[in-house]
């Protein structure tokens, strides 16, 4: 897996300009294991699973993309969401590493569309 990250500031506070500049991070990344996979869901107002395909016993990477236009989604890896650790707002997506095998979503004010990737480790 190859990824790439491209960081493009159109305004920036000036005291903030000569710490962020426009830069290009490009990492290779070995998996172990070749599966993948790609799905939606709906997300609705209270905390549910976000379906892993079983073939991914360990999950890696993961992107996830809020499709909704008005609602923000949030991701945590506890089934209370106690503590989110993820906000999307309309229209955002994220990628990270999954620490864990589950990851939970509750959206907003109403149920929200995700789509959503999930590599092997």
């Amino acid at each position: 897996m190859s990824l790439k990250l491209q960081l493009g500031i159109k305004q920036t506070p000036a005291d903030a300009r000569q710490a962020i500049t426009q830069t290009l991070i490009s990492k290779t990344i070995s998996q172990t294991d070749d599966e993948a996979m790609y799905s939606g869901q709906a997300i609705g107002t209270s905390w549910e699973a976000v379906t892993i395909h079983a073939d991914i016993t360990t999950p890696g990477f993961v992107v996830v993309h809020n499709l909704d236009t008005t609602n923000f989604v949030e991701l945590d890896v506890e089934a209370t969401g106690a503590n989110p650790v993820v906000k999307l707002k309309a229209g955002e997506w994220a990628m990270f590493r999954l620490a864990t095998t589950t990851l939970y979503a509750q959206a907003d004010t109403a149920a929200c569309d995700i789509e959503y990737w999930v590599w092997a480790d």
